[in-house]
């Protein structure tokens, strides 16, 4: 198992991740000649904290779109083990967590999580584990309840406290206003009356989240809800050279939608039924260079908006479309530092692709048979200039 090593960037800091391209493009990240050692990926499974004690291969997928991330592993059993076949077949509810290390170093948490399904293979005396992290638990449990006079916090810290026996944990912002106000009611609050439908927990920590300006995620065991997340880090390097040809990873994908190159207008709809009035706000991006043709026009109906919530929801929907205009993919050697709140910057094709880019997904692959591989799916938007309409 090996890889080039990936060194850190001495670039400038980057603005958090609210949805909105960085401010400026950091300068160029002067990188020096290639470093000369290997990286060796290892990891170890746990389940209740007991390591397995032959693994064979995981593949972990985090995301930054407000998904569950997802977990496979592969592991031989034993007869004598105490996670033995029979052990497996008589479970409920499995807790896995994912390590991983490079070099013999410290090791990390990739994910942790509870299985959802397990294939046994009685011959070869393998079974394979999938699942999701925590998330999952949420996702799964339907919610229709009044919250009569709580706080956004009060809710998110109830659902925490419902799984604490499998583990999660909170980070949680506390929160003052009832949750009732958002909507111009009375303080009184289902999801189902917002999205007209029975859905589940994570949807409606994700509408909390939304509404208070807040972001929502799953780190490890800890749930988050909170402010978005700064971070200090610079970005991390790609860098490819003109021919002769130089990259500091194997692969390097560029792909642009022109569709969403185009100039987007983004329309919400909604009836404030404290006021008894309609609303209607509408944005637009308009790039630093005309792509011709008519804009691309997406209208949203939410219910019972005050003017200022739909021209926010506007905004975070106009930034939702059109950071997908650039998807960058990218296979690289294993390593443990970029997470999905990282930046990444790539430089040296000498065409607009080179800039600032956000995590969307992080694929990661060790076996002890073919070694470890990486991929990652960045995505932004080209430069453009936001107005308000009406």
């Amino acid at each position: 198992m090996s890889g080039v090593f990936l060194g850190q960037s001495n670039g400038p800091n980057v603005p958090p991740p609210n949805g909105a391209a960085p401010a400026a493009v950091p300068q160029p990240v002067e990188l020096g000649p290639p470093a000369g050692w290997v990286q060796q990926p290892d990891f170890a499974i746990l389940i209740n904290g007991n390591v397995l004690p032959w693994p064979i291969s995981i593949s972990v997928s985090q995301n930054n779109y407000s998904e569950a991330s997802k977990f496979e592993c592969e592991v031989a059993l034993l007869p004598n083990d105490q996670y033995n076949a029979s052990w497996f077949s008589a479970q409920i509810s499995i807790p896995v967590e994912i390590q991983g290390w490079l070099n013999g170093g410290s090791p990390t948490t990739m994910i942790y999580g509870l299985v959802d399904s397990i294939d046994y293979d009685p011959i070869s005396q393998h079974v394979v584990l999938s699942g999701r992290d925590l998330i999952g638990r949420l996702i799964d449990t339907p919610n229709e309840q009044t919250y009569q006079n709580w706080t956004a916090s009060k809710v998110v810290q109830d659902f925490v406290n419902q799984y604490a026996s499998d583990g999660m944990l909170g980070d949680i912002t506390n929160t003052t206003d009832m949750i009732g106000r958002f909507y111009g009611i009375d303080y009184g609050f289902t999801i189902w009356d917002q999205f007209h439908q029975a859905t589940n927990q994570w949807d409606m920590i994700l509408f909390l989240a939304q509404i208070s300006g807040f972001q929502a995620q799953m780190q490890g065991k800890t749930l988050y809800f909170g402010p978005p997340l700064s971070t200090n880090t610079p970005p991390f390097p790609l860098v490819v050279t003109p021919p002769p040809v130089y990259s500091n990873v194997p692969k390097v994908m560029c792909g642009r939608s022109l569709t969403l190159a185009k100039d987007i207008t983004v329309t919400v709809l909604s009836w404030n039924s404290l006021y008894a009035v309609p609303v209607k706000r509408k944005v637009s991006a308009k790039g630093q260079k005309s792509h011709g043709g008519p804009a691309q026009n997406y209208t949203f109906i939410i219910p019972d908006k005050t003017p200022e919530q739909a021209l926010q929801y506007a905004y975070m929907k106009l930034r939702e479309l059109s950071t997908r205009e650039r998807i960058i993919t990218v296979d690289m050697p294993v390593e443990f530092e970029i997470t999905p709140a990282t930046y990444v910057q790539l430089q040296g094709t000498g065409t607009s692709w080179d800039q600032v880019y956000y995590i969307d997904e992080i694929v990661r692959n060790i076996s002890f048979a073919e070694g470890g591989q990486q991929s990652l799916r960045l995505k932004n938007h080209s430069p453009y200039n936001e107005s308000v309409v009406f």
